[in-house]
């Protein structure tokens, strides 16, 4: 089966993107974190944006129906790579904003106040 010419970019693409979210321990600074994680949206944004929608255009040129259809499985994969890197990121932004409310006196005031808010409701 032949593979689509931009199969390998994307997945290119979505490994870097990737690649900045796995190492998130390994990254010092709350600063540099969120830095890495903004970079790693951007990264999605972009492929989700652009890349995903030129090559289903480009899918949509293909005039033989085997190929078109092995290209629109191979998007299919690709595209549920995209969701699950997503996922990772969903989760490292979660875990960083714990990570941001548990640290210090601020910190603790911010989950006093908002355990008092949903105390409230």
């Amino acid at each position: 089966m032949k593979t689509a010419p931009w199969h390998d970019y994307i997945l290119e693409k979505i490994n870097a993107a990737e690649s900045l979210i796995k190492p998130m321990s390994a990254i010092a600074g709350a600063h540099e974190r969120s830095a890495s994680l903004r970079d790693a949206e951007d990264k999605l944004q972009e492929i989700q944006r652009k890349d995903f929608r030129q090559f289903k255009l480009e899918v949509r040129l293909v005039k033989d129906t085997n190929e078109r259809r092995n290209f629109e499985k191979e998007l299919c994969h690709v595209q549920i790579k995209h969701q699950a890197v997503k996922g990772y990121l969903a989760s490292a932004k979660a875990g960083e904003s714990r990570q941001q409310l548990s640290i210090g006196n601020k910190g603790d005031q911010v989950l006093a106040q908002a355990s008092l808010i949903q105390d409230e409701t």
